[in-house]
């Protein structure tokens, strides 16, 4: 997959500020931004443009029988979603169609009519269909079918919302839910695991097996296992229905193609004539069939149709036996440890649950079960001679879809495939902008893995370099589950069309799977596609084959617009520069662990490296290359820092006065940070700025306490006429805050303000039915609260401190130029909070204010030419402990041996210099004289700690010499 990526670094600066254009509206959307959240949209609308209708195509006929005889069937032939409009029945609108900001206002859903085709036949002959709207279900912001698309950032501020509006949200009762993004295994492709609770499933099962995750077009899946038992044998489990079945593999396999026993028996050998272990296995297996009655195909479909009371749906990839074959080898060589054992947790072998293809699951599942309830009430109705229409007593297909938005709760029959029935959405919560880009960019592993106890599932493998972040993942319980996409990858959401692939591969030196096998079989690979196998190809020709079909692949010379091996939905993707065809190519997370990709031009080896980094910052995340100077900071660090700028007070949005959040942050007077990445220009975050630029004093004080300050001007709290508080007017507890009368007994009631906290009413909104039948039918109004009392904060954090008031400018310290400080830092606080990148950060931005300039803060662009080795790196690992044996002299631990006794330090073995310093203070009672006089007379001994002495030594260590300025005291 080829694309165009511009990977120039712009270096950050103040134009956007200071041009004549600041402020006014673009022609475009800034296309960086929408890339963040465009996996969102275009998987939805991969549901409205395709997932939907093969959705309905995939729903198996409802029959039932009619008194006479007449075997009756239904089912669907079409389902579209339309636009958001109002009800018919409202006769007062100046215009039908539905703006996703008049839902957040009004508290309401975001929704649009659900109309499907169906059609039935009577004793196999069509009789007719009928169309007709069954739902109305929530759609998603900016997707195809959603009024703002394709608008521009005048149309988009004229209808109240953002200029850089990118979607990818619900709006569900006015709030904005997003769908969080769930890893999954890669979809068809047989993971080798050995997992012990395998055994327990009953005798003869071993820990060995293969899984495989069948998926269709529709993104449906199904879930298979290929158990091997210590017989031979091979049983496969499936579920349906939240059910687990087992089927010998062999049943499978033979009642999906008409061969004998004997061409079975010699596919599956092929290649391994010598490992007398397969042809037991083998040989057994055909046994069990033949014991078992099942020697023919139709014998196995009766075989089959006797045990199971439905019809198991298998997948669509199951095109001919070539796949299971390949699984049965694959599964025998694993349990001879020839083949190495797989890690569902390596990102190499995961895809992504996108939210439309979720949706789309979740709909088609509720379709199926409304056809059936309407066959169950036709077939009712018929019975009972009763007329009334069938499809107005079936499923509510509006609040299923509406309540796993809300909720997040699944409530599925089949269970989707999932290991979870909770947590698939949140609310797309304001704090700041950079709260809100994060929740579109997170991928969660799963609340299944949450309750586990190891930590495998939370590593970060080699695998996911460029692919997830490994910097911006929060602390705590979900530390390793939540990650978040870097900034450059992509979620692939085209189906390609891959029908001429096999005649471009047997071009490149493939012979299909069905043709003669060569003479040595050992000699050549596999080739599947999306699951399927469609040949083999010789392991000489194989690295010919694959390095000339990726460059046709970036030059476009064939339409290939997937990876190889997988060109399905839903897999991760990121742009680096292909070397060769001097272009950016889009790869995939399997075939990056089989590439050689430098990090810098340095690194380009010639005849080995074939890709190149755009960015040595590719694999952080878009919060994550927002911090300064990252490098220069200790991992933990950067992982604070992406939690703490999503809880900073900024702009979270330019539309305040059209929305009704629960809780909104705001800052009056952000500033633009003099010391910033390129990211940050890139994604034109001054629009949506957040934070101050401080002058910090570190110097010692003291707390004082002092008396409140006044509070602001009270403008009244009166209600007006129609009961309702006016704009402006300021509320304390106790105040009246709305009243009404009861229609029943002409009482007037009145509501006070409840709260402890003082506000200042905002907005008043008087909101009516969309069917326009009543002019109020609720009130929103919106409370401004002002704003933080932190000296009041400072109070109670603590009872040893005091109030801290605003101090009067003259009685703050100043600088010679009389620069005053806007925050005084204890320096106390120093080396626990401070970090090296914060430093750096800290001298540039105080050298970018006098010189009236902007610096670049983007990680790994600055280091030194030639770094100077430390002599001991790890091995200078130090803690503090509290007791245990020590040197006498040195208060150091013993053979570094854990100190119980007394609080000292804990230094390696390799610690020659603190050991030298030791050795040179052994002989306590030996005379000091000077060398220059040769007296020692004038020579004073000084009490120094003894960490003083190591921190000596450790400077030494490091080529540091100290040198005492030493004084006498009183001499001046």
């Amino acid at each position: 997959m080829a694309a165009e990526v511009d990977h120039t670094n712009v270096l950050p600066s103040l134009k956007n500020l200071t041009s004549a254009g600041f402020g006014v509206l673009s022609s475009e959307q800034k296309k960086a931004l929408q890339d963040l959240i465009k996996p969102h949209v275009e998987s939805f609308n991969f549901m409205l443009e395709e997932g939907l209708l093969l959705a309905v195509q995939g729903i198996h006929p409802q029959e039932f029988l009619l008194a006479n005889g007449n075997r009756v069937t239904m089912y669907f032939t079409d389902a579209t979603i339309g636009v958001p409009v109002l009800s018919e029945k409202n006769l007062h609108a100046m215009q039908y169609k539905v703006y996703p900001s008049e839902c957040r206002e009004s508290g309401t859903t975001y929704k649009a009519k659900l109309q499907v085709t169906l059609q039935w036949k009577i004793n196999n002959q069509t009789q007719g269909n009928v169309t007709k709207a069954i739902a109305n279900i929530p759609l998603m912001v900016k997707s195809a079918n959603c009024s703002l698309a394709k608008l521009s950032p005048a149309e988009l501020v004229q209808h109240h919302e953002e200029a850089e509006e990118a979607g990818g949200y619900f709006i569900i009762n006015g709030i904005e839910k997003v769908v969080r993004m769930l890893i999954l295994p890669r979809r068809n492709f047989p993971l080798a695991v050995a997992r012990p609770s395998w055994k327990s499933r009953g005798p003869l099962y071993t820990e060995y097996g293969i899984q495989i995750r069948c998926v269709r077009k529709d993104q449906t899946a199904v879930n298979m296992t290929l158990h091997y038992l210590s017989d031979g044998n091979i049983m496969t489990s499936i579920n349906y229905r939240k059910e687990i079945f087992f089927v010998p593999l062999i049943f499978i396999l033979k009642a999906l193609v008409n061969i004998t026993d004997q061409q079975i028996y010699c596919d599956l050998v092929a290649g391994e004539e010598n490992n007398p272990f397969l042809k037991d296995c083998v040989a057994s297996m055909l046994r069990t069939a033949q014991s078992e009655g099942a020697s023919t195909q139709q014998a196995l479909f009766k075989y089959i149709g006797e045990r199971f009371k439905f019809k198991m749906l298998l997948p669509d990839w199951y095109s001919d036996e070539a796949v299971a074959k390949h699984l049965i080898q694959k599964l025998f060589a694993f349990a001879q440890d020839k083949c190495a054992e797989e890690s569902a947790d390596n990102p190499m072998l995961q895809e992504v649950l996108l939210p439309g293809h979720l949706y789309n699951m979740c709909l088609k599942e509720k379709l199926e079960s409304w056809l059936y309830h309407v066959r169950a009430n036709l077939e009712k109705s018929i019975k009972s001679k009763s007329n009334f229409e069938a499809m107005a007593r079936s499923t509510n297909i509006s609040h299923q879809m509406e309540y796993l938005l809300a909720t997040g709760t699944l409530v599925s029959k089949s269970g989707l495939g999932l290991m979870q029935t909770a947590g698939f959405s949140t609310v797309a919560d304001r704090l700041n902008f950079f709260r809100f880009l994060s929740h579109f960019r997170c991928v969660h592993r799963g609340s299944f893995f949450s309750e586990m106890r190891t930590t495998s599932v939370r590593k970060l493998l080699p695998e996911a370099w460029g692919f997830l972040c490994p910097v911006h993942t929060p602390d705590g319980a979900p530390c390793g589950l939540l990650n978040h996409m870097s900034a450059s990858c992509q979620a692939v959401n085209v189906m390609p069309q891959t029908a001429h692939l096999p005649r471009l591969l047997c071009s490149l030196g493939m012979s299909l799977h069905d043709a003669p096998v060569p003479a040595d079989m050992k000699s050549c690979y596999t080739v599947i596609l999306d699951g399927r196998v469609i040949g083999r190809v010789d392991m000489d020709i194989a690295p010919s084959l694959v390095n000339r079909l990726r460059l046709m692949k970036v030059l476009g010379l064939e339409k290939y617009p997937g990876v190889y091996i997988f060109s399905s939905v839903a897999r991760m993707v990121r742009p680096v520069l292909n070397l060769s065809a001097a272009q950016v190519e889009m790869i995939g997370t399997f075939e990056q662990v089989y590439m050689n990709i430098a990090l810098s031009k340095d690194e380009v080896s010639e005849g080995e490296t074939t890709h190149l980094e755009l960015k040595q910052s590719s694999m952080l995340s878009a919060i994550a290359s927002l911090t300064p100077f990252s490098d220069f900071n200790q991992s933990p660090r950067n992982m604070y820092q992406c939690q703490m700028a999503k809880q900073t007070i900024g702009t979270p949005a330019q539309a305040l006065k059209y929305r009704c959040d629960n809780k909104l942050y705001r800052l009056q007077t952000p500033q633009s940070p003099v010391v910033r990445p390129a990211s940050y220009d890139e994604l034109s975050l001054d629009n949506y700025a957040l934070g101050t630029n401080a002058v910090v004093a570190v110097i010692s004080y003291t707390i004082v306490d002092l008396n409140q300050l006044a509070g602001n001007d009270d403008k009244g709290s009166s209600l007006r006429f129609d009961g309702l508080p006016p704009v402006g007017a300021k509320l304390d507890f106790g105040t009246p805050f709305y009243c009404y009368v009861n229609d029943n007994n002409g009482e007037t009631v009145i509501k006070e303000y409840k709260s402890q906290e003082n506000a200042i009413v905002d907005d008043v909104k008087i909101i009516g039915k969309q069917d326009g039948t009543g002019s109020l039918q609720k009130v929103a109004i919106k409370l401004r609260i002002q704003k933080p009392n932190h000296w009041r904060q400072v109070l109670q954090s603590s009872r040893t401190k005091g109030n801290l008031q605003k101090w009067p400018i003259e009685d703050l310290p100043f600088t010679e130029s009389g620069m005053t400080p806007d925050i005084i830092f204890n320096p106390h606080g120093f080396p626990s909070r401070m970090t090296i990148g914060m430093m750096v950060e800290t001298m540039a931005g105080k050298s970018a204010c006098l010189n009236g300039v902007v610096y670049d803060a983007t990680p790994f662009t600055y280091s030194e030419d030639d770094p100077a080795r430390l002599r001991h790196m790890v091995a200078d690992k130090f803690q503090v402990r509290s007791t245990g044996p020590i040197d006498i002299l040195t208060h150091q631990p013993v053979q570094g041996q854990v100190c119980t006794k007394c609080g000292s330090i804990l230094s390696s073995l390799l610690d020659k210099p603190a050991a030298e310093v030791a050795a040179a203070a052994a002989h306590k009672d030996r005379k000091w004289t000077c060398k220059t006089c040769d007296s020692g007379e004038n020579i004073q001994l000084l009490a120094f700690p003894y960490v003083f002495r190591y921190l000596v030594a450790e400077l030494a260590g490091m080529n540091i010499k100290v040198s005492l300025d030493v004084k006498k005291v009183g001499s001046g």
